[in-house]
């Protein structure tokens, strides 16, 4: 009993509201994040010889999504220009920053919010952080992937799944004035959230 009470006391995540303008939902990306797709040895054959190292988005998809990718229809092999691998993510659950228990918190809590502004504090930034490696100069490398790269995965940006079912659900409960407030990017960037 004292061990739940310990760890119960460290949830970060919370509630706030100020007057009758703003709700502030805080969310802790950091403790009930599941394990990152990519930092499995599986995949290293894929990235042997890269040099840009930038992750493909239609590659990251399908680490993302697990099982869940492509509607239930995750792919037998993962492939990056013309090597593949076994897909050790097709029986795993999507990727979850926040975890079950949060999430439903966050979303029940988002829906609950009357104020006018229905502000989620966020830890880590929200928007992509994509590249166009396909069209760099050829010595700089060979780009590998179908379109686009991203430059990171260990945020939002990286979290197709999860996000897309955090942005549904603003959307098909109607909730306006929506606006997510995030950090650990070490810049400034502005702009519109889409799944």
């Amino acid at each position: 009993a004292n061990n739940l009470a310990a760890i119960e006391s460290l949830i970060a995540y919370r509630a706030l509201r100020w007057g009758r303008h703003i709700d502030l939902i805080i969310t802790d990306q950091r403790s009930f994040r599941s394990r990152d797709p990519g930092n499995h040895d599986e995949i290293n054959p894929l990235f042997e010889g890269d040099t840009l190292g930038f992750v493909p988005e239609e590659l990251w998809a399908q680490l993302d999504g697990g099982r869940a990718y492509g509607n239930g229809h995750p792919p037998a092999k993962l492939t990056m220009g013309d090597k593949s691998v076994a897909n050790y993510r097709a029986g795993e659950a999507a990727q979850t920053m926040l975890g079950a228990k949060q999430k439903a918190w966050f979303l029940e809590r988002l829906r609950g919010a009357t104020a006018t502004w229905k502000i989620w504090g966020d830890s880590l930034g929200t928007l992509d952080q994509r590249v166009d490696p396909q069209n760099l100069p050829p010595e700089l490398g060979k780009w590998k992937g179908a379109g686009f790269g991203l430059m990171a995965t260990y945020d939002w940006g990286g979290m197709y799944h999860e996000r897309a079912e955090i942005f549904d659900a603003v959307r098909d409960a109607g909730i306006t004035g929506f606006a997510i407030v995030s950090g650990d990017r070490h810049s400034f960037w502005a702009g519109y959230a889409a799944k």
